[in-house]
């Protein structure tokens, strides 16, 4: 299980420092889970964003004045290791 948080901060996208954004605090939650089969073969799933946390830019420091809005959702993994 992972939390991730982070505070608001200002960023860059680009190349034109004028532009500045700030982007929003954010918090995530991620899960991961694995499981040896055998000694050569394993399983792991994990999920990631399970809060479905989206990212907020905003220009000027002002939340009244939205830059971008992004919406990942969640997402599923699952992969199959085999050693020989």
């Amino acid at each position: 299980m992972a939390l991730k948080h982070h505070s608001p901060f200002t960023v860059i996208y680009g190349w034109d420092a004028s532009q500045l954004t700030r982007l929003e605090s954010e918090t995530t939650l991620g899960a991961s889970v694995s499981y040896a089969v055998t000694k050569n073969f394993s399983v792991r799933l994990q999920a990631n964003n399970l809060t479905n946390q989206v990212a907020r830019f905003y220009w000027n420091n002002d939340p009244d004045q939205i830059a971008r809005y992004e919406k990942y959702g969640r997402s599923y993994l699952m992969d199959v290791t085999f050693k020989y």
